[in-house]
């Protein structure tokens, strides 16, 4: 019986390969060699052009959702918070001195008291920016759009989507566009735009 010398994999793949590499030696079989599979992310010209419009990278599009809200609101100057945050931070820290010498055993309630402060800040800051974000219904269908595109379900578009819906939209463009724009290099999430 023929084996396999060498298995192409992506990461969810990988972890299965790591799991099964004890089993190799017991059964007396040499283990193939693995490789990371070029990953892709389809994405239209159009959609591209959205994306750069909004002034959002595709890194952050991809990335957490916290992290969305807060591009979106620096990029709407709605990150109010921050500024007020930093002099309240410092004025925290002004107190330190005078309450130290006025009674040092108050050096632990004070950096309690200024943790739960700026503890409180970030959280409300936190809100403030997902309530920024959401303001413009527009800019957040757009988003949304576009990170259901690349997300479908919120997950990677080659667990979600077959490569044959892809054919089916694009035609011959869809195989012509991988052997144009894809290397082989498995580090980096490729953008394909048929």
């Amino acid at each position: 019986m023929l084996g396999s010398c060498l298995f192409l994999v992506g990461p969810g793949e990988l972890a299965y390969m790591a799991q099964a590499s004890a089993v190799y030696p017991v059964l007396e079989v040499d283990a193939p060699w693995i490789a990371l599979r070029p990953q892709t992310l389809v994405l239209e010209g159009h959609q591209a052009e959205k994306l750069e419009g909004l002034g959002i990278t595709l890194a952050d599009l991809l990335g957490d959702r916290k992290k969305l809200d807060h591009t979106l609101a620096v990029h709407g100057g709605t990150d109010f918070v921050a500024p007020v945050r930093r002099r309240i931070e410092e004025a925290l820290d002004e107190l330190r001195a005078p309450t130290l010498a006025a009674d040092p055993s108050l050096e632990r309630p004070l950096e309690k008291t200024r943790e739960q402060i700026l503890r409180a800040l970030d959280l409300f800051g936190e809100k403030a920016e997902s309530a920024a974000a959401r303001r413009d219904d527009v800019l957040t269908r757009r988003l949304e759009q576009l990170r259901e595109a690349c997300l479908p379900l919120g997950r990677l578009q080659e667990r979600v989507i077959a490569a044959a819906h892809f054919q089916g939209k694009y035609g011959s463009r869809f195989a012509e566009s991988y052997w144009e724009q894809m290397s082989l290099d498995p580090r980096f999430l490729q953008v394909i735009s048929p």
